[in-house]
């Protein structure tokens, strides 16, 4: 027999050494202890099976094993000037080590070992991806600053690129880039759109553009559009490109018109929601003809620059572009590579490298598509900063990726397999959230050396000025669910935070580029510090920052309430990013107008214990706690307006005064739309992720609302009146 029987406290310990909570909270501080079901699914992902006694025996001796092996991982975190604390050596030893700087030079030394193995080195310096050799033993070692690069860093840097003093409290505009127009039909909001947006505000005092994650969605099949949940995190969306930018309009122009796409485009621009599969059917008609174009419209500068683009992008752009191909050639019906054969699940095959050879022009065109999506993306970037900018783009990372996509393909060694994330019943979402997106393996992270998490950091971090992370705080735990089951039947996972926190340190430096992260939800505790030690932006929404002291409200028959009441924003977090609202929550006007309700309410999506009558009644009130956070702000007088009637330039400007770094705001509560980009909860019972701006980027600007918006915002955050 062995020594660990197939029972409940054998299972529960071995899924507590894997990092898995056994017990978790919800937000009501409710104890919840999660069933040995779950446990076994979630261990088996994390390539600990738990089905069996022997099984259960086995994952117990590997992980003890993998304990007391001797040895270095094949990366090291670090910070400057920290001591670096190994463990895994001969004991008692006098162990030579020597580092290898990635600039160069080399540092050589010996340390003494203690009885248990282990070695304190002293701290380095300079940071970076250094070479360590201990002994035998090699590992590279990531040496991180203390900290993120900063607003204050941006601001300094802007100042000495134009000589002029930095702007000293800079905020900024969110969008969705596909909902944008310009004054040529493009069927969707593309990298030129967003362009001349960035160039517009930038002479408007504006700082920051936020935009949706523009990764790489799947090229087989369209209608899987949502900017969330992406094939791939690497590499971005080609439909997106304006070819124009990069081949020159007369190219464009002569192909729409031999392949007869003019009218189709007109038509599709002209709708008030994104055709996103007849866009695409037109846009890649578009981008395949002038492909076929390339020996022509390239001259030698851009070949050469094509060229180098394939060569730099390695493994991870020569995998996406044959997986793209797979899936459009040889499997159009399928949902992705979990349903393929078996040799072509393996991006190493054999097969896969014939189809590959076969197919060398599919292929090509693939990694053509990246390659002038990145040429766009550097060109807003570039164009933001010249345009005086401090920031430019706000680059959002989505929590995960599509388990049927492109990444989950070519990294399967560093994605868990068989669990989606999630979040376990909150306030805003009483039935708890299934995200069907799947994540880093914590123990193949580690295991690879952080390689996949590192890449993506560089591939997201490569044309912005920000980074926002979503759903930061999967970086120290997810709620994992297996897929299929209800959201409630999930665990959380922990994940190597403090080696994440560096590496993310490392390379906001490396690109200059400050980091904010979604920490909205169930924080674990002592995570907001971690986040500000390492000086990433948390984030601070407007709706959410309700004080625990209740104030006194009349409704409209005069009966007297109890309710939360606003936190003045002058006791809102320095340090974080501070919005208006959020993609996934209601506008100003939509909270005011109580619309975010009425859709939920008809969409079935309540409370099993609400109505919309008792939901309506409830904004009523919360209406009344933000005119009294208005009043006492000085920015508003006089009676409670009507539901139709919503306080927008007041609420604008009252987010405006908090003491954040950064402040945003997304179009709609500029222009004063009450949809908002996605209802949380919904696929096509809403229209998330299809609204389109009314007007051209240009002319909605020149609004004079829109305008004096964007003037009085800059002057609360200068200290105006």
């Amino acid at each position: 027999m062995n020594d660990y029987p197939s029972n409940d406290e054998a299972l529960e310990a071995l899924a507590v050494r894997a990092g898995i909570s056994v017990h978790w909270s919800d937000v009501h501080g409710h104890l919840h202890k999660v069933g040995a079901p779950t446990l076994r699914i979630v261990l088996k992902a994390l390539g600990l099976p738990a089905e069996s006694d022997e099984a259960l025996a086995a994952s117990h001796t590997l992980l003890a094993t993998e304990d007391a092996a001797r040895g270095l991982p094949p990366l090291i975190t670090a910070e400057a000037s920290h001591p670096i604390r190994l463990f895994g050596v001969e004991p008692n030893a006098t162990i030579p080590y020597r580092f290898e700087f990635e600039f160069g030079q080399l540092v050589e030394g010996s340390v003494d070992s203690n009885a248990a193995g282990e070695v304190v080195i002293p701290g380095l310096r300079p940071t970076g991806y250094h070479r360590l050799t201990l002994g035998a033993m090699h590992t590279t070692l990531a040496v991180a600053p203390p900290r993120c690069y900063g607003v204050h860093d941006a601001l300094t840097g802007a100042a000495n690129r134009s000589g002029a003093p930095g702007r000293p409290a800079p905020f900024g505009v969110n969008l969705q880039v596909y909902a944008l127009r310009r004054d040529e039909p493009s069927g969707i909001g593309d990298f030129t759109a967003l362009d001349q947006f960035c160039i517009a505000t930038a002479s408007l005092g504006v700082d920051a553009v936020g935009i949706n994650p523009v990764h790489a969605p799947f090229a087989a099949d369209p209608g899987r559009f949502s900017p969330y949940a992406p094939s791939s995190r690497l590499f971005l969306n080609p439909l997106y490109i304006d070819p124009a930018a990069s081949l020159g309009k007369h190219a464009l122009q002569s192909v729409m018109s031999t392949e007869g796409l003019e009218q189709a485009l007109a038509e599709v621009d002209a709708l008030p929601l994104v055709d996103w599969r007849e866009t695409a059917r037109i846009r890649m008609a578009t981008l395949r003809a002038l492909y076929q174009r390339r020996d022509v419209l390239l001259n030698s500068q851009l070949r050469a620059e094509f060229d180098h683009f394939v060569a730099d992008g390695g493994d991870a752009l020569r995998d996406h572009a044959r997986f793209e191909a797979l899936h459009l050639l040889r499997y159009p019906q399928t949902a992705g590579w979990r349903e393929w054969s078996e040799e072509d699940q393996n991006p190493a095959s054999h097969g896969v490298e014939r189809f590959a050879d076969e197919n060398a022009e599919e292929v090509g065109f693939h990694c053509f598509l990246q390659w002038l999506a990145r040429r766009d993306m550097d060109l807003v970037q570039r164009h933001a900063r010249a345009a005086g900018m401090s920031i430019g783009l706000v680059a959002d990372l989505a929590v995960g990726t599509d388990p049927n996509g492109s990444h989950a393909w070519s990294r399967q060694g560093e994605i868990i397999r068989g669990l989606v994330s999630g979040a376990p019943p909150d306030l805003y979402n009483p039935l708890g959230q299934s995200w069907g997106l799947t994540a880093f393996s914590p123990r193949g992270l580690r295991q690879s050396g952080y390689r996949a998490f590192i890449e993506m950091l560089r591939a997201t971090l490569a044309t912005a000025g920000a980074l926002r992370i979503d759903h930061v705080l999967g970086l120290a735990r997810l709620w994992l669910v297996p897929e299929g089951a209800a959201p409630t039947e999930g665990a959380y996972v922990t994940y190597p935070l403090e080696d994440m926190l560096r590496l993310v340190a490392l390379e906001s430096w490396r690109h200059h580029a400050i980091i904010v992260g979604e920490n909205l939800g169930t924080v674990p505790p002592g995570f907001n510090q971690r986040l500000e030690h390492f000086g990433l932006l948390g984030t601070t929404v407007l709706w959410f920052e309700r004080s625990y002291q209740r104030i006194d409200v009349e409704d409209e028959s005069g009966v007297h309430h109890q309710v939360d009441g606003f936190r003045a924003p002058a006791s809102w977090t320095p340090t974080d990013m501070a919005v208006s609202t959020t993609h996934d929550l209601p506008t100003t006007v939509g909270w005011w107008q109580g619309h975010d309700v009425q859709w939920r309410a008809a969409l079935h999506l309540l409370a099993p214990d609400s109505s919309l009558e008792a939901e309506m009644a409830q904004r009523a009130l919360d209406r009344h706690a933000l005119w009294r956070a208005l009043q006492d702000g000085g920015l508003a007088g006089g009676a409670v307006p009507d539901a139709d009637a919503p306080p927008l330039d007041a609420t604008l400007e009252l987010v405006a005064t908090a003491p954040s770094v950064l402040v945003m705001y997304p179009v709609e509560d500029l222009i004063g739309i009450a949809e908002q980009p996605n209802l949380p909860g919904t696929f096509d019972q809403h229209p998330n992720w299809r609204r389109r701006l009314a007007q051209s980027v240009m002319m909605f600007l020149a609004a004079p609302k829109v305008r004096a918006r964007l003037g009085n915002i800059q002057n609360r955050r200068r200290g105006g009146v």
